[in-house]
């Protein structure tokens, strides 16, 4: 399977940029119903902007050989690329990259509103960015208090 597949040879996101080509090449599938691989992503993980941008080039490629191999599958990965844009705008400190994932929601979130099959936890994060929310925001709750939203843009 390794003969004309390779790790990008960097540690972030190499599986996203990787696993489906070896799917494709393989001849033989097998399934188990026990769970082998989990990725665990600790809360301090610091991401620097560089390694968001090579994740959502790694769904980009990845979106690009769908297209030419498994139209069927091109809807599940624009959605993919919507919610891991929203991921991302939330971990970049860079304008310039946020600006950049926004436009990747703007460009797909409709795929992930109309996907069922999408949580419904994710599904609101894709609708606040539709009602124009500052989805970058978080909820400041006060005991015996209204909540408040509060916003952490300057």
């Amino acid at each position: 399977l390794f003969k004309n597949i390779q790790y990008p040879g960097y540690e972030v996101y190499d599986d996203i940029v990787t696993s489906y080509k070896l799917f494709h090449e393989a001849t033989k599938l097998a399934y188990s119903p026990v769970r082998k691989y989990c990725l665990v992503e600790e809360k301090n993980n610091d991401y620097n902007d560089h390694d968001c941008v090579k994740k959502i080039k790694g769904c980009l490629e990845m979106l690009d050989f769908m297209e030419k191999n498994y139209p069927q599958l091109v809807n599940k990965c624009k959605v993919k690329i919507c919610y891991e844009a929203i991921d991302l705008f939330k971990k970049v400190n860079s304008t310039r990259y946020k600006k950049q994932m926004y436009e990747y929601i703007k460009l797909y979130r409709n795929y992930a509103i109309k996907d069922n099959k999408l949580s419904l936890s994710k599904k609101y994060q894709v609708f606040e960015t539709l009602l124009g929310f500052n989805f970058d925001t978080v909820w400041k709750v006060v005991p015996g208090k209204t909540p408040i939203l509060k916003s952490f843009e300057k």
